[in-house]
C-alpha cells in the first residue's frame, strides 16, 4: 500500500512537472486573431463620443511618466497638459501649444499610468458612447468602455475589481447576469455586473458626496470563447496551451455608466447597459488573422 502510494505521488509530480514546463516556460504558439478588433463608431441607438487631442500634450505627458520626472517642468506638464479636450478650443488649436491643431478622435488616449503598467505590446482601446437621443434624465452621462486586448504576458488582464478598489471604489454588489446578443451563442452574453461606490469630499462646502458606478465585464477569445469568469478564462488558457499548444490573445472588455446623482436607480442605469451591450456585440467586428 505504501509502495503504492510513493509510486502514485512520484508520477503525480512528474504530471505536474510536465504541466507546468509546457505551460509557464515553453514558448507556445500565440494565436493572432483578436476578438473586438474593430468597434462601431455608432450603433442603432448610441454614438462614439469624439474628443480633441493635442499630440504635443500627449508627448510631454508620456515622457515625463515614463522618465518619472519630478520636478517643476514635469510638474507644470502634468498641472496643466491635457491627455484630450472635450471641446475644439480656440481657431481648433491646444490651449497649450498655440500652433499645434488638435486632432478629432473617438479613440481617448491611454492614461499614462495605465500605459506604462501594462507590458509594451498590450493593446488598449478606450472609448465613450452617449444615446443618440436621450429620453430620460442622467441619458447624457456616457458610457465608458475600455477594451485590454492580452499580449503574451499573463499581467496585461486582470478583474476590474482589483483595479475599481485600487482606485477608491468600494464593492456594493455584484453578480452575474445574461445578456442578449445575437453575436454570442445561444443569444446571451454572460457578463459580471458590479455595483461600486465611492465618497468625495467638497473642502469648501464641507459635505461629503456618494458616487454610485454600475460596471459590466467579461472576456473573450476567437473564434467563440465567452466569459465573465475569470477562473474559466485561466482554465481556457490552461487548456489551450497544453492541448493545442496555442496562446489565444484574450480581449478584456469593462463597460460601465455612473448612476445620476438627481434620482437615478442603479437599475436603470444597468438596463441602459444592456441595451448598449446588445448593439456593440452585433455590430462590432469580429477579426481573424490567419497564423
Amino acid at each position: 500500500m505504501a509502495q503504492n502510494r510513493r509510486l502514485l505521488i512520484a508520477l503525480a509530480i512528474i504530471v505536474l512537472v510536465g504541466i507546468i514546463i509546457r505551460f509557464g516556460f515553453e514558448e507556445v504558439r500565440p494565436a493572432k486573431g483578436t476578438y473586438y478588433a474593430a468597434l462601431p463608431d455608432e450603433t442603432p441607438n448610441f454614438r462614439a463620443v469624439e474628443v480633441y487631442v493635442c499630440p504635443k500634450c500627449l508627448e510631454a505627458i508620456y515622457e515625463t511618466q515614463r522618465t518619472h520626472r519630478y520636478d517643476d517642468e514635469a510638474r507644470h506638464v502634468l498641472e496643466n497638459f491635457q491627455l484630450y479636450y472635450k471641446e475644439p478650443g480656440h481657431n481648433g488649436c491646444c490651449p497649450n501649444h498655440p500652433d499645434q491643431k488638435l486632432t478629432q478622435t473617438v479613440e481617448i488616449p491611454i492614461h499614462p499610468q495605465v500605459r506604462f503598467t501594462l507590458p509594451a505590446d498590450t493593446e488598449y482601446i478606450h472609448r465613450e458612447y452617449i444615446e443618440k437621443t436621450p429620453s430620460a434624465a442622467g441619458a447624457s452621462i456616457p458610457i465608458d468602455l475600455t477594451i485590454v486586448i492580452s499580449s503574451k504576458n499573463r499581467r496585461s488582464i486582470h478583474r476590474a475589481e482589483s483595479c475599481l478598489k485600487a482606485q477608491g471604489w468600494t464593492m456594493h454588489s455584484q453578480r452575474f447576469i445574461n445578456v442578449k446578443s445575437d453575436a454570442a451563442p445561444n443569444g446571451t452574453l454572460g457578463v459580471r455586473s458590479l455595483l461600486m461606490e465611492t465618497v468625495t469630499r467638497n473642502p469648501e462646502q464641507g459635505k461629503a458626496a456618494t458616487h454610485r458606478l454600475v460596471v459590466f465585464y467579461w472576456y473573450a477569445a476567437l473564434p467563440d470563447r465567452l466569459t465573465p469568469s475569470e477562473y474559466k478564462r485561466l482554465a481556457t488558457m490552461f487548456y489551450d496551451s497544453i492541448v493545442k499548444g496555442i496562446n489565444y490573445r484574450w480581449s478584456y472588455v469593462l463597460i460601465s455608466k455612473y448612476v445620476n446623482p438627481n434620482g437615478g436607480s442603479a437599475a436603470l442605469t444597468a438596463r441602459k447597459l444592456e441595451a448598449f451591450v446588445t448593439e456593440f456585440t452585433e455590430h462590432a467586428t469580429k477579426t481573424t488573422i490567419p497564423n
